[in-house]
């Protein structure tokens, strides 16, 4: 039997640590369930209804979708580990223009479907 090699973070002749693993599926579900328990009072603050604004949901979950589908080939082609660590500050960006973004429910709607990428 071969012993596996010795395992070192941010090696790229390693395979991923199952740490990095477990964050990149974290960081996914936490971008989806972060915004939930404040969805009616969001509904409220920009003066829309709660059926515009569960909008958020069905766009991330869509836009998810879609970018499974695009990642797919685009990884095949570069390898996973630049694929995976290019978007990988863009949630931090998108949050904080949604803090900042006016008082209507399209440009945050915007932003929060960006967030899948």
């Amino acid at each position: 039997m071969t012993p596996f090699p010795p395992v070192r973070y941010l090696d790229r002749m390693t395979p991923p640590h199952i740490t990095t693993l477990v964050m990149m599926t974290a960081v996914a579900s936490i971008c989806m369930n972060l915004f939930l328990p404040s969805l009616p009072a969001m509904a409220e603050e920009f003066d829309t209804s709660y059926a515009i604004m569960q909008f958020a949901i069905t766009g991330y979950l869509a836009l998810t979708g879609f970018v499974q589908l695009a990642i797919g080939p685009i990884s095949d082609r570069m390898g996973r580990r630049p694929v995976m660590a290019a978007p990988m500050p863009m949630p931090v960006k998108l949050f904080s223009a949604m803090g900042v973004s006016s008082t209507r429910s399209s440009p945050y709607l915007s932003y929060r479907s960006l967030v899948t990428l």
